[in-house]
């Protein structure tokens, strides 16, 4: 029987436990994949059993205990601002209490979510114990520019393409693609799961957060290159010459925060044909999402593609770059717009096309099939893949 196990996270689990488990502590501790929090999803599938929940994050650290549960932050610096030799020499001591504390919990299976950073600790600690390491990919692993991280990333690369992995799960189907096609992963070793919602959280009534007789364009997300942020400034500055009762509203927070806003306000005054609402629950965003005109989304890389999603089954009008996951959720012209080359001038095509063929509302059906039945949620599959362990069809 799986009596232990241990899940990683780059986040702040004592946080995310509280949160999860309605414990007082920070309030505003974000979802990232679904209404239910990867935290409360593996939660729900320790049951009775013991878990261990291990973060790390630039500064906070502690420990903290919750019946069956215990969980355990790390400090590891900043990549970008630590001096390399300190920064290295964080990242070892971060290694070190990682190891240590899995040592002592003696997990069967270990768990981890996110990045390639790590995986070359977890998958050697796993072999050496004969425990079972499971990852969990949520985006592409680029190749980095910076030679450290370039020899990390490779490491990462050696470890998920372990035969001894028996699976990953990838969120969505162009996950599972990319995995497949560049790493030669066995297309059967990688099962996908799909973030799930209860249907009646997009098809309730919400009272809209825009101006009247305007056209409201919206971004959700992190405001980070990735996410393509700072070309945001450029659109709007070209779109309201032909548009000009455009008004853009940014949900959202980020390192990039104060040059984007400064940027915006050299197209305008804050509060004129833009304003930043900063974070906000994803109960509260699906109000915007079900009465903007546009959801823009110039992402320059993706994983699965979140808010485009989320974003379809509120019946919003996605336009967004053509990359990754994207072009699997949208059929260009039906659902949203594709953008095909990431520029200001693209973007304001399809937005004024957009605004000229009508901004009517379509919750397409599709969707809600699709994510109820054709792909299971992260919690289904791992239940389903702990039953297979425990029903003896691994020999370890």
């Amino acid at each position: 029987m799986i009596e232990r196990i241990a899940i990683f996270k780059h986040a702040s689990m004592i946080d995310e436990v509280k949160s999860a488990l309605n414990i007082q502590g920070k309030s505003n501790v974000p979802i990232f994949d679904s209404e239910i929090s990867y935290t409360r999803e593996f939660i729900d599938i320790l049951g009775n059993r013991n878990g261990l929940f291990i973060g790390i994050t630039e500064n906070a650290c502690g420990e903290a205990i919750f019946n069956n549960i215990s969980a355990l932050t790390v400090p590891c610096g900043s990549f970008e601002q630590t001096a390399l030799p300190i920064r290295m020499i964080k990242r070892a001591l971060a290694e070190r209490k990682i190891v240590k504390a899995l040592d002592s919990f003696n997990p069967q299976i270990l768990i981890g979510v996110g990045g390639y950073n790590e995986q070359k600790l977890f998958q050697k600690w796993t072999k050496k114990q004969g425990a079972l390491y499971i990852p969990i990919i949520v985006a592409k692993w680029p190749v980095p520019d910076n030679p450290v991280r370039k020899i990390i990333w490779k490491r990462g690369i050696s470890a998920i393409t372990d035969p001894d992995i028996p699976v990953i799960f990838a969120r969505g189907e162009f996950l599972k693609h990319y995995l497949a096609e560049e790493y030669n992963i066995p297309p059967d070793r990688i099962k996908v799961y799909w973030p799930k919602y209860p249907q009646e959280l997009f098809t309730r009534t919400y009272t809209s957060p825009f101006e009247e007789n305007k056209f409201n364009i919206l971004f959700a997300g992190r405001f980070s290159r990735e996410k393509g942020v700072m070309l945001l400034p450029d659109i709007l500055k070209l779109l309201i010459k032909d548009l000009p009762k455009t008004k853009l509203t940014l949900i959202g927070d980020g390192q990039l925060k104060n040059e984007l806003r400064k940027k915006l306000r050299e197209v305008s005054e804050e509060g004129k044909s833009w304003r930043i609402v900063g974070f906000l629950p994803q109960k509260e965003i699906i109000s915007y999402y079900k009465n903007c005109d546009a959801l823009i989304v110039p992402s320059l890389c993706e994983g699965f593609g979140k808010v485009v999603y989320e974003g379809l089954m509120c019946g919003a009008w996605p336009v967004a770059s053509d990359v990754d996951n994207i072009g699997y959720l949208i059929r260009d012209g039906i659902d949203g717009s594709l953008v095909s080359q990431i520029e200001p001038n693209e973007f304001v095509k399809k937005l004024i096309e957009r605004n000229t063929q009508g901004r009517k509302k379509n919750i397409n059906n599709q969707y809600f099939k699709k994510m109820q039945n054709e792909y299971p949620s992260l919690t289904e599959a791992l239940d389903e893949f702990l039953l297979h362990i425990e029903m003896g069809h691994n020999d370890k």
